[in-house]
């Protein structure tokens, strides 16, 4: 017995070892296995799989800055894109991006939901823990037993509020992280391609630059498809002369004011414009919480557009036309493919009179 001292005694045969930390989506435990902890652990969990702390060999892969200790990924969308690998070139179709704000807003409206209904619970209800059976409702009809008369207790029944508050979230996270792990899966797929002398980095080196002329340079790696198609629109529509050799547009701050004009149905769009500009309005979600929630696809009715012309509806009247112009400047000057085009702040700044020529 004086070794069972040595060793602490019963209190040291107990210490937990502590969790190793894992990247985003590895072994995510069965809801049968979180339903066996009490609601405050599993509320502990559900913590921090929603603030992902990412490790270090996640922050070398994706570029996440320092600065981020923790990620947010369901909350912040910036983050999102950043956890979904956007710092390492990662590109994403419109679908793609429905997708993963659509997962997110589940997520964070789950999390909304279990997290007051652990505030809501009794402290003996935190603290229950299911040890014949790991599924709540086993549990509730286990305190019932065969006896009709028996009232349920109520611990128990708390309890099974919470864990099926916390599955339907874990339900939401689950298919949150399974997008993000499949844009991982692209980044890897590249870079084995590159590496293999295949895929995009192999058609780069193919590529000759005229280094006076910059012929070549908008071919040297390949334009997103939004920004294809909302740079022609805008290269025939609005007049614009590019002025630097090898420029894509002739100015961030008119091509943002063009595509504000867009957004508030001033200038009719196909239905690939209304899929590009949409992509570029999500890309830029600075937090505020505006966003475009419907775009369709219908037939203009100003003017006499031809057969297939659309629009988007008018995004908000709670925000000015200038805010939305700001809004896609300041997420335009991070674009790799416009770092040469000039910012010219200037065009915002003015009144909507400026653009009339294009309304």
């Amino acid at each position: 017995m004086g070794g069972m001292g040595g060793m602490g005694g019963i209190g040291g045969m107990k210490k937990k070892v502590k969790a190793q930390p894992k990247k985003l989506g590895e072994s995510i435990p069965t809801d049968n296995e979180l339903e066996c902890m009490t609601p405050t652990a599993r509320q502990r969990v559900i913590d921090d799989y929603r603030t992902h702390k990412p490790l270090p060999d996640e922050r070398s892969f994706l570029k996440i800055p320092d600065v981020y200790d923790r990620l947010n990924i369901s909350a912040d969308r910036k983050l999102l894109l950043l956890v979904c690998g956007a710092a390492r070139g990662v590109r994403f179709t419109t679908s793609q991006m429905q997708d993963l704000y659509r997962y997110s807003t589940e997520a964070e409206s789950q999390f909304s939901q279990v997290d007051a209904v652990y505030k809501s619970l009794s402290p003996k209800a935190r603290k229950y823990k299911a040890t014949a059976n790991p599924t709540p409702t086993a549990v509730v009809e286990a305190s019932v037993g065969s006896v009709e008369s028996v009232e349920p207790d109520p611990v128990a029944v708390e309890a099974k509020q919470y864990h099926d508050a916390a599955n339907r979230y874990m339900a939401a996270y689950r298919e949150l992280v399974g997008a993000i792990v499949a844009k991982h899966g692209e980044l890897r797929a590249r870079e084995k391609a590159a590496a293999e002398g295949e895929g995009e980095a192999a058609v780069e080196e193919e590529v000759e630059v005229d280094k006076d002329h910059g012929e070549g340079l908008a071919n040297a790696k390949p334009m997103p498809d939004w920004l294809k198609c909302l740079s022609e629109k805008y290269t025939n529509e609005s007049g614009m002369k590019v002025q630097k050799s090898g420029a894509v547009l002739d100015s961030l701050g008119r091509f943002a004011c063009f595509l504000a004009c867009c957004v508030f149905n001033h200038l009719p769009l196909t239905p690939h414009e209304v899929e590009s500009l949409l992509s570029l309005i999500q890309a830029s979600d600075d937090g505020s919480g505006t966003s475009v929630e419907s775009i369709t696809t219908t037939i203009a009715t100003r003017g006499t557009p031809p057969p297939g012309i659309a629009d988007i509806p008018n995004a908000t009247q709670r925000r000015t036309q200038k805010y939305w112009a700001y809004r896609m400047w300041r997420f335009l000057k991070t674009v790799r493919e416009l770092k040469s085009v000039p910012k010219d702040e200037k065009y915002l700044k003015g009144d909507a009179s400026q653009w009339k020529d294009w309304l």
